[in-house]
């Protein structure tokens, strides 16, 4: 049986110039990325609406219950703020 010696199971790897400049690129965006998330803010926001009497709908005279859920947002690039909101509308019953 042969015998390996311990120096020759040592794997080296170069890294290169390249490589650590893409790291160092790689860390920087995220580092970005996290300084906006730590600059903007989310929220959810749920409202239940029951039974409504319709006094003008000639159809209908009591509206279907609803829920409506949303998420908002706000993103905060240096002095500018973007705000963000969506819903969407649930209705309850099938009348």
């Amino acid at each position: 049986m042969r015998r390996v010696s311990s120096a020759a199971l040592k794997c080296t790897r170069h890294v290169s110039a390249y490589e650590k400049q893409s790291t160092a690129e790689s860390a920087q965006t995220v580092q970005k990325w996290l300084q906006m998330l730590a600059a903007s803010s989310a929220g959810f926001e749920a409202y239940h609406t029951g039974d409504q009497a319709l006094d003008d709908d000639p159809y209908r005279k009591r509206g279907r219950p609803y829920l409506e859920v949303g998420l908002l947002g706000e993103l905060t690039f240096g002095d500018v703020s973007v705000f963000v909101n969506a819903g969407v509308r649930m209705r309850f019953g099938g009348r």
